[in-house]
Formats: C-alpha cells, sequence, structure tokens
C-alpha cells in the first residue's frame, strides 16, 4: 500500500479510504479462494467481478491525474503478468 501511496501521490484521506476499500474486500476474497463447491473458473470469475468492484470504488477516489497513473501501472502489471516464464 505504501509503494501505491508514493506512486499515485495519495493524501491521508486517500490512502485511509483505499486501505478501508482492500480491508474489507480480503475476507470476501478469501472466502471465495477456499469455497470447495466452486470450480476454478467460477472463483476466477468470481474474483475479478470483486476485483473489479473494488477498482472502481477506488478510482472514485483517485483524481483525473492518479486514475491515470493507476491505469498505467496496471496495464505494466499485466503485461508482466503474461509474459513468457
Amino acid at each position: 500500500m505504501e509503494r501505491m501511496a508514493q506512486m499515485l501521490g495519495l493524501n491521508a484521506s486517500q490512502k485511509s479510504k483505499i486501505m478501508a476499500i482492500i480491508t474489507a474486500q480480503r475476507p470476501q476474497m478469501q472466502a471465495v479462494a477456499g469455497n470447495k463447491s466452486l470450480t476454478q473458473q467460477q472463483k476466477m470469475t468470481k474474483m475479478r467481478a470483486m476485483n473489479e468492484a473494488g477498482m472502481k470504488k477506488v478510482n472514485a477516489i483517485l483524481t483525473p491525474a492518479q486514475r491515470q497513473k493507476l491505469a498505467a501501472i496496471v496495464e505494466r502489471m499485466r503485461g508482466q503478468m503474461q509474459r513468457p516464464r
């Protein structure tokens, strides 16, 4: 969180609000991950939807410039994750 806060230039209020979103989302994600009745695909679909909902909440807190920076960071991370190993 600290690294993201520095990269985006978050103020204390933004940081606190975003941390609350992340903290609230974590147990929900863990519950989905641990749900043995779901297939792996169902888990991924649910987690992706939860992540997108969380990102919408985060984006509502950010300034336009911070949203642009975050979008660039996310794209860079996606590129790194898709790179063959």
